[in-house]
This record gives structure tokens, sequence and C-alpha cells, in this order.
């Protein structure tokens, strides 16, 4: 009894060393009387004993939080994005459009009301060409966003290859600690966090294999992590689209997908 207590305090003194660990799940110890021994006509207690640690999870929650964090990653890249296209059409800094096309259309209501007037003509060919320059300046200032985020592209996919990568490790080692009956629940914490992580960067469907507890992760309908089988995203240079990049990936040996 006074093992198993001990084991209580050591779990309690984890819970509060871990009390501002992200992805860290409480544990609790789960006890049991322990069967009593009879000697001639009497019974003796024999205590109680520690039978499991747990974690305290809803696996109906956790798979909300992972959900909402694709709606946050998907929203927060977007907004970041939106936000650097404003900033080039930026009208109260005379960036915008709307001075180009207003004087644009003016000149033409101008040239309209009198015709033969060669100022008129030339100021209208004067503010044709400006409008052009503008038009063009931000195209090229629109194209060069489009190739730092494209570049960006690379390193998102290094970064998910190497999360599935340690979820995959992850997946044996809690299999191996669940068949040794060896606690896995910091294990399990660590997985959790890091597929939240994966699904701010990509949408993904997983579920958990009910045999060994691994986590299973789909993605564009194909297997990204199958227990410690790990199939790889990679970025293709695509000729037809201005050479920018499309996403694969890999199926066990075949040639790899286009999930662009």
């Amino acid at each position: 009894s006074i093992l198993a207590q001990q084991q209580v305090f050591s779990v309690i003194g984890h819970n509060i060393a871990n009390v501002n660990t992200p992805g860290y799940s409480r544990q609790v110890v789960d006890m049991e009387s322990v069967r009593p021994s009879i000697i001639g006509l009497k019974q003796s207690g024999r205590g109680v004993d520690m039978t499991d640690v747990r974690s305290i999870r809803d696996r109906f929650i956790d798979n909300q939080i992972i959900e909402r964090k694709w709606w946050s990653g998907k929203y927060n890249t977007l907004s970041g994005i939106m936000a650097t296209v404003e900033s080039l059409f930026d009208e109260s800094h005379g960036l915008g459009l709307s001075d180009g096309l207003t004087n644009f259309f003016n000149g033409w209501n101008d040239l309209a009301n009198n015709p033969d007037d060669i100022p008129t003509r030339n100021q209208l060919v004067s503010t044709t060409r400006n409008f052009t320059m503008q038009m063009q300046n931000d195209y090229q200032r629109l194209t060069e966003q489009q190739e730092i985020y494209d570049a960006q592209l690379d390193v998102t996919v290094n970064e998910i290859n190497a999360i599935i990568d340690e979820i995959a490790q992850l997946n044996e080692k809690i299999a191996y600690a669940e068949g040794s009956n060896s606690p896995s629940n910091d294990l399990l914490d660590h997985r959790e966090k890091r597929i939240r992580e994966l699904s701010e960067k990509v949408g993904i469907n997983f579920y958990y294999e009910q045999t060994n507890n691994s986590a299973t992760i789909e993605l564009a309908g194909r297997p990204l992590v199958t227990y410690n089988v790990v199939n790889h995203l990679s970025t293709v240079r695509n000729t037809e689209n201005s050479n920018y990049n499309d996403v694969y990936i890999d199926q066990y040996g075949i040639p790899a997908l286009d999930i662009t």
C-alpha cells in the first residue's frame, strides 16, 4: 500500500511539473483493493495496488481541436496573404487603382466633349501611359509576392515531412510500450501535439488503430502515415504554370500522385 501511494504522489508531482507544458494531459492513478489472504477461517486485508495510470483526455474534443486547428491555420495563412495584397493597393497612400482609373476615364470623357483638341488628346495619351505603367508595376509586385509564397511551399513541405516522420516513430514507441504494459501517456500527448501542429499546415483525416493504438493519417484520400510507414510529400516545378510548385505524395513505390 505504501508503494502504491508513493506511485500516486509521483504521478501528482508529474502533473504539477507539467502544468504549463503544451499538449500535456493530466494523469490519474487507478487503484484496486488487493484480494485478502485467507488464514484458516479468517481473512486478512492486503491493502491496495495500482492497476493503471491514465491520461484524462476526451477523444471527441481532441478531434474537434484538430479540425479547428486546420481552419485556423488556413484562414491565418489567407489573412496574411490578403494583408500583403491589400498593402500593395493601399488607396490611402495613392497606391490603389481608383485614382488611375478615374483619371483614365475622365480623360476619355474630356476627349469626347472636345475630340478635335490636340492638348486634350495628348493629355489622354499621357494619362493612358501612366495608368499602363501603374498596372504593369502592380502586376510585377503581385508576381513577386506569388514567387515568395511559392518558395515558402518548399519549406512547408519539409516541415510536414519532419512531423509525419516523428509521428511514425511515436506510433512504434507507443505500440511497443502498450505491448509491454509500460506507461505511454507522455508519448500519446506528444503525438497528439504533433498531429495538431500538422493539422495547422494541411487538412488531414486521421483515426486510431484499435490493435496497437497507432495513428493513421490520410491526406487527399491517400495514406500519409500508416503505423511506421510514411508517404512523404515533395514539390515539382510545373512548366505549364509559370514554373510554380505542385505538391506530390508518395505511393508505396509507384509514381507519386499530384495532390495540388
